[in-house]
């Protein structure tokens, strides 16, 4: 019996993976994928209530941290990476430009008097 909760939970997840590769730039926001992650934690909620013993031995309350919450906060983790990245590369551009544009005005000084 237990076989076929896993079985359903498995297709559950892949729908919800599936979900979020279609999903393009902002999963998050994505209505498919939040179905889809809601299905697959009502899926999660009725094993943990209809069959706890069951459920504990497989561990599946971890499963569902794991597959419902912790994969959306390590989406949001991915794109603070992102967006730091791309403000520590905007920083060095512009502490470059900084560098350039004193170099000159060191230069021009140099030559004008």
């Amino acid at each position: 019996a237990m076989a076929g909760w896993l079985a359903a939970l498995s297709a559950a997840d892949e729908r919800r993976k599936q979900a979020l590769r279609d999903a393009g730039p902002r999963p998050e926001r994505d209505p498919a994928v939040a179905a889809a992650t809601e299905c697959l934690r009502a899926d999660y909620r009725r094993i943990l209530v209809e069959r706890p013993a069951e459920a504990q031995a497989q561990g599946l309350d971890r499963h569902l941290w794991m597959r419902c919450v912790y994969s959306t906060i390590e989406l949001f983790r991915r794109k603070v990476r992102k967006a730091q990245d791309f403000l520590d590369q905007s920083a060095a551009i512009t502490r470059g430009r900084a560098q350039d544009d004193a170099a000159r005005e060191s230069l021009r000084r140099a030559t004008a008097g």
